[in-house]
């Protein structure tokens, strides 16, 4: 499992999942996490929840397609996308 917010930093990380995976014949996994916002003014959230959700389920396929296209199919790919928030601790 790796966990993704479609940064060049995290594609580093699919990319050595993915590597990893492919050498020891595993499943990957990626996951990307909505924050669920919290709002502090007046001003009204732009995208809503359903909007954020669709755009990381579709950002999150894409990225199954470019792993896909890299590792010639080689590995299973599945995806999981969560809403979640930071934590008080």
């Amino acid at each position: 499992m790796v966990a993704t917010d479609f940064s060049k930093v995290a594609g580093n990380a699919v990319n050595y999942a993915a590597d990893m995976a492919l050498s020891i014949d595993a499943q990957l996994v990626l996951l990307h996490v909505v924050q669920t916002p919290i709002g502090f003014s007046d001003l009204p959230i732009v995208m809503g929840l359903e909007d954020m959700m669709r755009n990381a389920e579709n950002d999150i396929q894409n990225l199954k397609e470019e792993v896909t296209l890299k590792t010639n199919g080689k590995i299973n790919i599945e995806t999981e996308v969560g809403m979640g928030g930071f934590l008080k601790s």
